[in-house]
C-alpha cells in the first residue's frame, strides 16, 4: 500500500538487543497494526518512521507518522475498545476500533507498555515498550 500512495518508510534499527521473549505472532499484529494506522491516518504519500532501542530493560519501538494526528481529547480515548477518531462525513479510513485496543492488550500481556504523542494536522509517534523477558516481574 505505501509504495502504490508512493511513500517511504525511514528505518533506524539501532536497537544492539533486537530480541524479546514474547508470542511472535502478537508483536508482529502489533507493528502490522501500527504501521497499517500510519498509512492509514496519512493523507497523500505517507511518511513514516520506525526506530527501534534498548534501555537496559527491553527495547524501545517507536513507529511515527506525519499524518492527520489527533488532539488530547483524541489520545485519551484511541485505546478504548471500539473507539475511532472523528473524521465528520469522511470515510475513507476503514475499520471497526479493535486495532489500538488490541495493541495495548499485546503490550501489556507481555509487560510492556505504550504512549502516544501526537498533534492534529502534524501527525502521531506511538512509543512501546517490551521487556525482555515479562517474566522476571513474576
Amino acid at each position: 500500500i505505501i509504495q502504490q500512495r508512493k511513500g517511504k518508510v525511514n528505518l533506524h534499527l539501532d536497537a544492539s538487543e533486537p530480541v524479546v521473549c514474547g508470542d511472535e505472532e502478537h508483536l508482529y499484529n502489533l507493528i502490522n497494526n501500527l504501521l497499517d494506522n500510519a498509512i492509514k491516518y496519512s493523507p497523500g504519500s505517507p511518511e513514516i518512521t520506525v526506530s527501534t532501542g534498548n534501555n537496559g530493560c527491553g527495547i524501545i519501538m517507536m513507529v511515527e507518522d506525519r499524518g492527520t494526528g489527533m488532539s488530547k481529547s483524541v489520545q485519551n480515548k484511541i485505546f478504548d475498545r471500539f473507539y475511532r477518531k472523528p473524521s465528520g462525513n469522511v470515510h475513507n479510513v476503514k475499520g471497526f476500533g479493535l486495532g489500538l485496543n488490541y495493541v495495548q492488550a499485546i503490550v501489556n500481556a507481555h509487560r510492556g507498555n505504550i504512549t502516544v504523542h501526537s498533534e492534529s494536522g502534524r501527525g502521531s509517534r506511538f512509543d512501546v515498550f517490551i521487556p525482555f523477558n515479562p517474566d522476571n516481574g513474576k
